[in-house]
């Protein structure tokens, strides 16, 4: 019993000695050096995650949110607002719209307006900003090219609800998306929207769906200080979603530029 005692006493703390590189950080940031802290984090936290087990990696997240650093950082306004929210139905929808809605120069506070702006321009919080647009410039397009104009406009609020189509549910829609619904669903469920949602597609019709990429470089520092665990998703899983569709549609895929989100577009011939 004493022996297996120890033993795990020797691999809880070698699961918590990476908490000292973050006291470091919380130095640096103290020291006036918010942005180098950042820039090191994301990296640090990203092999951190890669070398513990699942299980491990959660002790340390949960430990690394309750460190001086951890105290900073929930401080900074996206951080803040995904750590507020993670509890409520609404919540990924609600971290979404402000990080989408918020400037990237916050002015409260000269060290927690450079952390905010450290975090808002790395690569997913670029890439859940240029999601918008996406979405928005996609709807545009649709609209022009469509046969018959939409049942009811894409607008401001259909993307904030995550939802564009037709407003009469019985008839066939020219363009559907979901925004962020699918960074929190498990592969089953959202193969059976994307079936639902392609089998409303009218010819020439589109449904575009999205979501987290498995190779996000900031997938690390959103488990650890975010507490959340989206779904990261694979392209070959983007795949098997769009498939799910069924046969006589067409398929297309592509990632965000920083690599950070993943579109699918099903298309009705």
């Amino acid at each position: 019993m004493i022996a297996a005692a120890t033993t795990d006493d020797r691999k809880a703390a070698e699961t918590m000695r990476p908490l000292a590189r973050l006291d470091r950080a919380a130095d640096q940031i103290r020291l006036g050096e918010p942005s180098a802290a950042i820039s090191d984090l994301f990296g640090y936290l990203s092999e951190v995650r890669s070398r513990l087990a699942q299980g491990d990696w959660r002790q340390f997240c949960s430990a690394a949110r309750s460190t001086v650093l951890g105290r900073i950082l929930a401080r900074e306004p996206i951080v803040a607002t995904a750590r507020r929210a993670r509890k409520r139905d609404s919540a990924h929808d609600e971290l979404l719209d402000f990080i989408a809605s918020t400037p990237l120069l916050w002015a409260d506070d000269p060290t927690i307006g450079t952390l905010h702006t450290a975090i808002a321009t790395r690569p997913l919080a670029s890439a859940i900003r240029a999601r918008e647009s996406v979405l928005r410039s996609s709807a545009v397009d649709r609209m022009r090219l469509s046969v018959e104009p939409f049942v009811a406009a894409v607008t401001a609020e259909d993307i904030r609800r995550g939802w564009a189509m037709d407003a009469d549910a019985r008839r066939p829609a020219d363009f559907m998306f979901v925004r962020g619904l699918f960074d929190c669903m498990g592969t089953a469920e959202a193969m059976r929207v994307t079936r639902a949602a392609a089998s409303r597609l009218r010819s020439g019709g589109c449904f575009l769906f999205s979501s987290f990429a498995d190779a996000c470089p900031d997938a690390a520092f959103v488990e650890c200080f975010f507490g959340w665990r989206p779904a990261w998703r694979s392209e070959g899983e983007m795949r098997a979603i769009a498939a799910a569709a069924g046969s006589g549609f067409a398929k297309r895929h592509w990632a965000s530029a920083e690599g950070a989100i993943h579109y699918c577009e099903v298309l009705r011939p």
